[in-house]
């Protein structure tokens, strides 16, 4: 772990170790007061570390889960960033990359991977289809294995590939005679499987640019191409319930208006047309409960997390905001003969989403100023003293060092991160020759008290911890002609 001498100086904090013990005893939700911006990237890094569990951090916007993604990720490569489904109901086309990254983390998920995943609240607005679905459609293969080609490529169907002539893309699939291309949205590279009658003769990995086979492997995994996974029979099941919701409306809009009655049976009629053939259709996902009776949260994809609030009231504000702006745009599209009725369960209700959070038996808010949150009541509460620090800009070199040169006579571990590695060492020696004790550290295994660490990284923001004697700068702003700092706490007692 290349930042264990930072993992080490939180443990050192009393606040800190009030939110261990709040979790090993049972005493959550935890509420966490005086973190700030990279602080609570920090101590969320910190607490994956010291537990064997996943955890799932949630913002109150898409924007913070990126910034807060940019944070984590500086501290450990074990952290990734679920974005928002930009489609809700038929209106929006879902990027190829949202999709690639979202079932990325579905599959660490399901396979039980120790992650960090940061998400907006609004990851857990919309059934999905339940976690094992993805469990039972995993395809293994192995090389000398028995695999019936045509049983293959129709499982690749029903778990959402797109069968084409060439392989371009991800989601694709190939049949050409006995050899099968498939390129997995999971994966960097597509796979090609030659068969010898129904045996697995090689599997190579292959350039989708020039087509020609590279490296053998020996076995593969083919993770599904979609969310929304659904076979043959699922697809009967799902056509005749939208088929019966479809004629209600429909009666009911042709003695209104035939020509909105007319729109809907022809975007009915198409979809289920795409259903027959086994194609899927941008819209499908608000779909769901025609084709499971039992859907899912996105916390059920977890096992037994962390869960991580960022500005709880601030996530429950957004929880009802966004339940009312899908209502009008649901009721909105109903009536223009866009929607069906069933459509309107896609979301869960907001209560529903704050029982399921409140399941959790890991549950720790950061909330930079205490206020009472009814709905995540507080079992145990931890008050941390800490200051933003702003990033390095190098206008004033004297100020920087004579910053750090106090810092370090008080008996402060200090840690820069300079950026790149060039940076970093030329940094370090700038200080040395200062006579400031200092170390370049690529990996900061111990801190010094007295001393300057300079590693390569940024985070967004620095942060100044007094109670454990830690000052962590960032690129930037080091020279700055004032050190921009703002308390974000007070200290216990004042």
């Amino acid at each position: 772990m290349r930042f264990s001498g930072l993992k080490n100086a939180m443990a050192l904090s009393s606040d800190y170790r009030e939110i261990i013990a709040s979790i090993k005893n049972n005493k959550t939700p935890c509420e966490v007061h005086g973190l700030s911006e990279s602080q609570k990237a920090y101590v969320s890094f910190c607490l994956f570390e010291d537990f064997n569990n996943q955890m799932l951090f949630l913002t109150y916007n898409d924007l913070e889960a990126k910034k807060v993604y940019d944070d984590l990720k500086m501290f450990t490569d074990d952290c990734f960033y679920f974005p928002v489904n930009e489609m809700v109901f038929n209106i929006d086309v879902t990027s190829g990359d949202i999709k690639t990254k979202r079932l990325n983390v579905i599959k660490k998920l399901i396979e039980k991977e120790k992650i960090i995943v940061v998400a907006s609240i609004d990851s857990l607005f919309y059934r999905m289809p339940p976690s094992n679905i993805f469990k039972q459609e995993i395809i293994n293969i192995s090389e000398g294995s028995s695999v019936d080609i045509m049983t293959l490529a129709s499982k690749l169907i029903d778990c959402g590939y797109e069968r084409v002539d060439v392989v371009e893309g991800k989601g694709q699939f190939a049949q050409r005679g006995g050899i099968i291309d498939i390129f997995s949205p999971v994966e960097e590279d597509p796979f090609r499987i030659e068969f010898f009658g129904d045996e697995v003769d090689t599997i190579r990995i292959f350039d989708v640019i020039n087509q020609r086979s590279q490296r053998k492997v020996s076995d593969i995994t083919v993770f599904p191409a979609r969310e929304m996974i659904i076979n043959s029979m699922r697809i009967l099941e799902g056509q005749d319930k939208i088929k019966y919701d479809f004629e209600v409306k429909y009666k009911q809009y042709y003695k209104k208006n035939p020509e909105v009655a007319e729109k809907l049976k022809k975007r009915v009629e198409s979809n289920i047309e795409k259903l027959s053939n086994f194609r899927y259709f941008e819209g499908i996902d608000s779909y769901v409960t025609y084709f499971y009776q039992k859907t899912e949260s996105f916390l059920d994809y977890f096992d037994n997390p962390i869960a991580v609030l960022d500005e709880s009231g601030r996530i429950l504000q957004r929880i009802k905001n966004a339940y009312d702006e899908f209502q009008e745009t649901y009721k909105s599209l109903l009536e223009r003969g866009d929607v069906l009725s069933g459509q309107e369960s896609y979301m869960f209700e907001p209560y529903e989403i704050e029982n399921r959070i409140n399941d959790e038996k890991n549950i720790v808010t950061l909330n930079m100023l205490p206020r009472v949150i009814e709905n995540f009541k507080p079992k145990s509460i931890a008050n941390f003293n800490s200051i933003s620090v702003n990033p390095l800009s190098f206008n004033n070199a004297n100020y920087f060092f004579d910053g750090i040169r106090d810092k370090t006579q008080k008996l402060y571990s200090v840690v820069i991160l300079a950026g790149t590695e060039g940076r970093a060492e030329r940094l370090a020696k700038s200080i040395n020759d200062q006579n400031i004790p200092c170390l370049y550290k690529e990996v900061l295994d111990e801190l010094k008290p007295g001393c300057v660490m300079v590693t390569p990284g940024s985070l967004a923001m620095g942060m100044e911890f007094p109670d454990i004697k830690l000052l962590v700068m960032t690129e930037k702003d080091a020279y700055s002609k004032k050190k921009a700092r703002k308390k974000t706490f007070a200290k216990k007692g004042e």
